[in-house]
């Protein structure tokens, strides 16, 4: 006698199933995987707003050693992101940097509204610590 050919009493038989949470445990594991092992890159340009004047021979910083100075419109300095607020920290700031490395050089990033002098001021402190190669920041122009 074959008691299970014909109708089944009482039992419906249940489409196949996903289960989806191991799928989702490891999308969140990959997810936290990348966020750790991601790198930050810190932009070096400062979060000043400064408007550089446009040159058209504009290139970008040297690759060797170098210490970027920030002018503001208002005649503020700073010293990469951090504000100098007088002379003679710049001062110790560049004769440090000649003490590491001779022949580093000085970027000047000036806003293109800001006082010729105060220019001419950063050049002549970071000669007077030693140091002779300098830059001029400038947007890359049309």
């Amino acid at each position: 006698m074959n008691f299970r050919s014909g109708i089944r009493l009482g039992r419906r038989r249940e489409p196949p199933r996903v289960d989806l949470t191991p799928l989702i445990d490891i999308v969140f594991l990959l997810l936290i995987f990348f966020l750790i092992t991601t790198t930050f890159v810190k932009d070096k340009r400062p979060t000043l707003p400064l408007t550089e004047p446009e040159a058209q021979s504009a290139q970008s910083p040297p690759t060797e050693e170098h210490v970027t100075v920030h002018i503001a419109e208002g005649g503020r300095i700073f010293l990469e992101d951090k504000e100098v607020e007088g002379d003679g920290d710049l001062i110790r700031a560049f004769e440090a940097l000649k003490a590491s490395n001779a022949d580093a050089s000085v970027v000047i990033r000036a806003d293109g509204d800001s006082r010729h002098r105060r220019v001419v001021r950063v050049m002549d402190l970071a000669r007077r610590a030693g140091l002779r190669k300098f830059g001029i920041g400038a947007r890359k122009g049309p």
